[in-house]
């Protein structure tokens, strides 16, 4: 039952982590189209609102794709940390 778990725990955390991804190619892909469209060209002050969401959108990509990285792997050691449990009599590392 808990090698159950444990697999269900590595698999939700690499699809988290490239559903992350792809939210943040996505979103590097739109930016331009934003600007276009809502983003501030000019910050002088009068427009707060879109300042604050001009900067949102140009910083969420990197955040995104950090984010990503960082749950694909930690995916990856607790898949390994899994198999090595598994393939040890005692279950200790």
């Amino acid at each position: 039952m808990a090698e159950a778990a444990a697999v269900g725990m590595y698999r939700k955390t690499l699809w988290a982590g490239i559903a992350v991804g792809a939210a943040g190619i996505l979103i590097a892909l739109l930016t331009n189209p934003f600007m276009a469209s809502f983003g501030a060209l000019t910050y002088n002050g009068g427009n707060g609102f879109f300042v604050t969401l001009t900067q949102i959108v140009l910083l969420a990509p990197g955040a995104c794709l950090s984010f990503s990285a960082a749950l694909i792997a930690a995916a990856l050691v607790m898949r390994h940390v899994d198999n090595n449990r598994a393939g040890s009599g005692s279950g200790v590392v």
